[in-house]
């Protein structure tokens, strides 16, 4: 007999999450997304979202972790985006470790913060055997801010926004990144809040949501603001 002939399966044509996310390469930043907006996500999309502006949109696994996934899908780590599906884990344990090291500054300038909460979510689903605690906001988008120093932006479903009661909202961190480059928001879509889709616009980004009130009751803020976060008007 002849000696048996192996063949790899080619890899699926996918990005930065490999069977939990599909992410067209062809997506990139100021090119449209040509029908990449599915029914699902279209239904809730916020008002506040412009769809010219989408290059692509993710629909992370439904298994309690999808905002933390939707999170790992977007977040920019040095440059270098995270692989693989299971960066969720990594997502909650560095969201951890920023919550030990400013918890008394969430807890001095946000009375709402619910440290106990919160670390007990983040700490639910540390194992893939673990059943997830919930990404909820405002604190977990408040958090990622702080964690990896990049704006977080958060959507309600369509039907649930109104601008006074419940608005779509821009979470900034407590400290300025060290590279003064234009900043890039991520993007995250509520679903009735059932789920959490993981939005991608194009790097010039304007008309972001209204900043976290509560942010600007921190000594300093409003001036940082003013000189850095909006000098691009993004907001």
């Amino acid at each position: 007999m002849g000696a048996k002939t192996s063949r790899k399966r080619a890899a699926p044509d996918v990005s930065y999450g490999k069977n939990d996310f599909v992410y067209d390469k062809s997506f990139k930043a100021n090119k449209r997304a040509r029908g990449s907006i599915t029914q699902a996500i279209s239904s809730v999309l916020s008002n506040a979202i412009n769809r010219s502006d989408m290059v692509g949109c993710l629909d992370p696994k439904g298994d309690g972790n999808c905002g933390f996934r939707a999170v790992a899908i977007l977040v920019d780590s040095n440059g270098t985006r995270y692989e693989d599906e299971d960066q969720y884990l990594c997502v909650r344990s560095k969201m951890l470790e920023a919550l030990e090291k400013y918890k008394h500054l969430y807890s001095r300038h946000f009375p709402a913060f619910q440290l106990n909460r919160l670390e007990d979510t983040l700490r639910k689903g540390l194992k893939k055997t673990d059943i997830a605690g919930w990404f909820y906001e405002p604190d977990c988008a408040h958090l990622v801010a702080g964690t990896y120093n990049i704006p977080v932006c958060l959507y309600p479903s369509s039907e649930a926004e109104h601008p006074s009661i419940n608005p779509a909202l821009t979470f900034l961190p407590l400290n300025l990144p060290k590279a003064k480059s234009t900043p890039v928001a991520i993007h995250i879509q509520n679903s009735l809040n059932l789920h959490w889709y993981a939005i991608k616009l194009g790097v010039n980004q304007t008309n972001l949501p209204t900043v976290y009130h509560h942010y600007f009751n921190i000594d300093g803020k409003l001036e940082e603001y003013e000189l850095y976060w909006n000098k691009w008007h993004q907001f």
